[in-house]
């Protein structure tokens, strides 16, 4: 439900089995980067809708499983803020790629959101660290005028 309005039908229940197994599969055999297997898996986790509740929490929460296996600091980026910032953008991804069969659209919105926060993650890194260097330098002008 998003609103009023039924944004989702979920396959039939009987199917679910047969299409995690498959998504896992997907997981394990595809040669796709990481990074494309995320934002899959991701969808297709939204899309099979295997939980009563907390789909997109299960989505968001691999997602950031599979990042961190390409490296550990995406366990420290808070992606699902970007996400649950843009719900309007995420919501019509989800849309757009249930109606055309295929994950790209949301692939595409998602990746759009990994590349802004870790943009906005480096720089910020690049604002601790030009502080953290001016905070020596005025440490040690301190400490030479004390002398």
């Amino acid at each position: 439900m998003h609103g009023d309005n039924v944004a989702h039908i979920a396959p039939p229940a009987k199917k679910l089995t047969y299409l995690m197994q498959d998504l896992f599969r997907y997981l394990k055999d595809s040669e796709e980067p990481m990074l494309i297997k995320s934002c899959v898996f991701f969808y297709e986790t939204e899309f099979i809708h295997p939980f009563l509740d907390g789909n997109g929490r299960m989505g968001r929460l691999w997602c950031t499983l599979l990042l961190s296996r390409i490296n550990s600091l995406f366990m420290y980026i808070p992606l699902e803020l970007y996400l649950l910032e843009s719900r309007n953008e995420y919501y019509k991804a989800l849309a757009m790629s249930d109606s055309k069969g295929a994950s790209t659209a949301f692939v595409e919105y998602l990746l759009q959101k990994i590349e802004q926060a870790l943009n906005d993650f480096l720089l910020e890194r690049k604002v601790l660290s030009k502080n953290s260097h001016l905070y020596e330098e005025n440490k040690k002008n301190e400490e030479s005028q004390k002398a």
